[in-house]
C-alpha cells in the first residue's frame, strides 16, 4: 500500500500506510525507515528490480535480514505473518549468488508444501526478470526494464514419482532449486542434486519442516564436506514463531553455527486491523448452508458495482475440499467463480496463477495451504473447522497483508462441539473482539417458485451426496424426477467442465 501510494503521489494515503506499517512491524528507529534496498548494500540491478516489482522500500524484517545475511553466516528470521519474510531471505540471497560460474547449484529453498514451492519459484523468477502478468501499458515489471543477470535456472521439486518416471535434466544444472524436504533429500541421495555445493540453504516455515520431516531436514542441512563451501555458507531458518529449542537442536546437530536472531513484531499475533467472526451451527451438516448464506451476504455488502470479494475457504483435507467446492460453485453460480487447490493436485501452478490473475474470486484449499500462500487483496477467510492456534494464525495471515488495499475478515464456521477449541485459539492469540453471527435464514422472494429454488440451493449439499435425500425432496415439493433433472442436471454437467 505504501509503495503504491508513493507511486501515485497520494501522500495522505502514504501517511496512513506508514502508520499501519509501524504498528505491524514494531518500528521504533526513525533512521531505519529511510533505508532503501541500495542503502542496505544490495546491487543496483536487484534494487531496481525490487522497485519495478512494487517493493520500493524494504520492511523492517527485510532490512534487518538483509544486513545480517551479508555480514554473518547463519540467521533465524522470526516474524508475524504478512511482514515480508519471503523477500527478507530471497533478496539478500539472490543478491549474494555468483553469476559468473553457471550450471552449479548455489541456493536451495526448502518449504513444506507444493503451493509454497510454486509461489517461491514464481517470485524468484520475477526477481530474475520474469513477468507472468498480462501485457499492460507502462508495466514496470516487464522484461525490457530488467538489467540483472539472465538465464539463471530456477527449478521446483515437489513430485518424486514424476522425477523417477521422467527425470528433469535441468535440475542438475540449476542454480536455484526450491522443493519439499523428502523430495529434495531423495534427489540428494540419488546424486541428482549437489546440495553440498549450495551457498544458501533456506528453510521456510522451519517449525513444521522439522516437526514433520526431521530426518530429511538433518540430511539437507548437515555440513558440507567441502571446506570452501562451509566458509561462506549461510543457513537461514524462517517462520512465524520459531522456538529456541528448535534452534538449539539445530546448533547441537551442527546444522547451524552461532545463528543470529532477526525478529520484529512478536510471533503469536495476528496482523492488526483484521476482524474476527464466528458462526456456530447446531451440527456439522449445516456448515455448508451457513457458509453459502454468509457468502451471499458478503456479496450484498460489497455492492452490485463492486467485484466479488476475494475469498479463501479452508477445509481440513482433500475430501472435504471436493465435498465443499462443487456445491458451493453451483449455489453461487453467476456470483462467484471458484477454484480448488489440492495438495495432490496436478494443476497447482495454474490454479495459483489463475487466482492471482482474478480468474476466480473463491479459492477452496486445505490446511496444507495455510502457510505462506500469498495472494493480493484477500478480503475474507473462512474456516469450516475449528483451527488450532497455529492454523488460525497462519490462515488469518492470508488477509490484511502488506500492500493489501482491503481489510481482512476471518470467519470460523463451527459446530457446537468445536466451539471450545475455537475459543482457545482466540485466547492464545489474544483476540478479544469476536463478532458472533447468527446463521442467516433462507432467502425470501416474491414468488413461491423463486422461494422454492432458494430453498433447494440451501439444501444443495444433500443433493450432492445422498440419493435418498433427493427422493425425499421430490416428495416434499411434489416434483417428478424429470423436473429435478432440469433444475440440476444441466448445471451440474456444465460445472464439471469448469476448471478446478
Amino acid at each position: 500500500m505504501l509503495n503504491r501510494a508513493i507511486f501515485v503521489e497520494d501522500y495522505e494515503l502514504a501517511g496512513k500506510a506508514s502508520e499501519k506499517l509501524k504498528a505491524l512491524q514494531g518500528m521504533t528507529d526513525a533512521r531505519e525507515q529511510l533505508l532503501d534496498w541500495r542503502s542496505l548494500g544490495l546491487a543496483n540491478w536487484i534494487a531496481s528490480r525490487a522497485e519495478d516489482l512494487g517493493f520500493r522500500y524494504p520492511t523492517a524484517i527485510q532490512r534487518r535480514a538483509a544486513l545480517a545475511m551479508m555480514t554473518v553466516n547463519d540467521i533465524v528470521i522470526s516474524s508475524q505473518t504478512g511482514s515480508g519474510k519471503t523477500l527478507a531471505y530471497l533478496m539478500p540471497s539472490v543478491d549474494g549468488l555468483n553469476f559468473v560460474g553457471r550450471g552449479m547449484l548455489q541456493m536451495v529453498v526448502i518449504v513444506p508444501t507444493r503451493e509454497l514451492v510454486v509461489q517461491n519459484c514464481m517470485l524468484i523468477w520475477r526477481i530474475l526478470g520474469g513477468n507472468v502478468s498480462k501485457a499492460r501499458p507502462g508495466d514496470t515489471a516487464n522484461m525490457y526494464r530488467y538489467i540483472g543477470p539472465r538465464g539463471v535456472k530456477v527449478r521446483g521439486v515437489f513430485d518424486m514419482e514424476k522425477h523417477v518416471r521422467n527425470p528433469d535434466p535441468d535440475i542438475a544444472v540449476a542454480e536455484i532449486v526450491v522443493g519439499t524436504p523428502e523430495e529434495l533429500r531423495f534427489l540428494k541421495l540419488q546424486g541428482d542434486l549437489e546440495v553440498d555445493l549450495a551457498q544458501f540453504l533456506i528453510a521456510d516455515e522451519a517449525d513444521v519442516l522439522f516437526e514433520k520431516h526431521p530426518e530429511a531436514m538433518a540430511e539437507l542441512l548437515k555440513p558440507s564436506p567441502y571446506e570452501p563451501v562451509m566458509d561462506d555458507r549461510c543457513v537461514c531458518l524462517s517462520g512465524v514463531a520459531l522456538s529456541k529449542e528448535l534452534v538449539k537442536s539445530c546448533t547441537e546437530q551442527k546444522l547451524m553455527k552461532d545463528p543470529i536472531w532477526i525478529t520484529t513484531g512478536g510471533g503469536l499475533r495476528v496482523p492488526p486491523g483484521i476482524s474476527h467472526r464466528m458462526i456456530v451451527v447446531k451440527d456439522r451438516a449445516r456448515k455448508l448452508i451457513a457458509l453459502t448464506r454468509q457468502l451471499r451476504k458478503d456479496l450484498e455488502e460489497a455492492g452490485q458495482d463492486s467485484p466479488p470479494p476475494r475469498t479463501f475457504i479452508f477445509v481440513p483435507n482433500s475430501e472435504a475440499a471436493r465435498v465443499t467446492a462443487a456445491p458451493v460453485r453451483k449455489a453461487l453460480w453467476g456470483e462467484h467463480k471458484l477454484l480448488m487447490l489440492l495438495p495432490e493436485g496436478i494443476e497447482a501452478l495454474r490454479v495459483v496463477q489463475d487466482f492471482k490473475d482474478n480468474k476466480a474470486s473463491i479459492l477452496v484449499c486445505t490446511a496444507e495451504s495455510e502457510r505462506g500462500l500469498d495472494m493480493p487483496n484477500i478480503q475474507y477467510i473462512y474456516s469450516l473447522d475449528a483451527p488450532s492456534t497455529s492454523s488460525y494464525l497462519h490462515r488469518a495471515g492470508r488477509c490484511g497483508r502488506l500492500g493489501s488495499t482491503t481489510p481482512g475478515v476471518v470467519t470460523s464456521v463451527v459446530s457446537e462441539d468445536e466451539l471450545k477449541a475455537l475459543k482457545q485459539a482466540y485466547v492464545d492469540l489474544e483476540i478479544n473482539e469476536v463478532i458472533e453471527l447468527e446463521e442467516l435464514p433462507a432467502r425470501e422472494f416474491e414468488t413461491e417458485e423463486e422461494t422454492r429454488q432458494a430453498l433447494l440451493d440451501d439444501l444443495f449439499f444433500l443433493m450432492e451426496t445422498n440419493a435418498d435425500v433427493v427422493n425425499s425432496l421430490e416428495q416434499i415439493f411434489d416434483k417428478s424426477g424429470d423436473q429435478d433433472e432440469d433444475l440440476y442436471g444441466e448445471d451440474a454437467d456444465a460445472d464439471e467442465d469448469d476448471g478446478d
